[in-house]
């Protein structure tokens, strides 16, 4: 009885560690979500807009230059 306590434990504090915000939905799964598990009485207004709102923490993407063209 021991041993299942002791697993049962391991348990509660994994899904407790998970659920305090240790584990966060990447905006790509958040979108998907969103659009194929939304109430059917209420408009999906996911657009790029909410997107950007949605991780301010997200830097835009950077190009870089062809090295091939790019003169030295």
């Amino acid at each position: 009885m021991a041993g299942w306590k002791q697993e049962d434990g391991d348990i509660v504090t994994a899904i407790r560690w998970r659920f305090q915000g240790v584990y966060k939905i990447s905006v790509a799964w958040d979108k998907y979500i969103s659009t194929h598990f939304a109430p059917e009485g209420e408009p999906n207004t996911n657009d790029a807009d909410s997107e950007e709102e949605s991780n301010p923490k997200q830097k835009p993407k950077r190009k870089r230059p062809d090295p091939t063209i790019q003169v030295t």
